[in-house]
């Protein structure tokens, strides 16, 4: 997301002080790496270093689009149907919660 934002023009008011003057930002990228810094050692403070490195970590492992959803605080997508291979219980289970629907599932037999 950060690349997202790069050939934007923003202004940041991190770090200055309360009622201080807000300055256009000549590089959003240092900006953003600055507020990434501050988030992180926020983090790692919040919740100590072994959870953060298990939270960071699982974060990598996020596909693009749940990772984009859950940025935007909305439900991952539903996971994709399969056409040919008959579906497991947990298969099943998955694609339920994802928010398909029965006729939306192939039979499983």
């Amino acid at each position: 997301m950060q690349v997202l934002l790069a050939p934007t023009k923003i202004t940041c008011d991190h770090g200055r002080a309360p009622g201080g003057p807000i300055a256009p930002v000549r590089s959003p990228a240092a900006a953003l790496a600055g507020f990434q810094r501050d988030c992180e050692r926020q983090a790692r403070q919040a919740l100590g270093e072994a959870a953060f490195q298990a939270a960071y970590h699982r974060g990598l492992q996020l596909p693009a689009g749940d990772a984009v959803a859950y940025a935007l605080r909305q439900p991952p997508p539903a996971p994709a149907v399969p056409a040919e291979a008959p579906l497991t219980p947990l298969e099943v289970a998955r694609l339920i919660a994802g928010g398909r629907s029965n006729k939306e599932i192939p039979p499983s037999w």
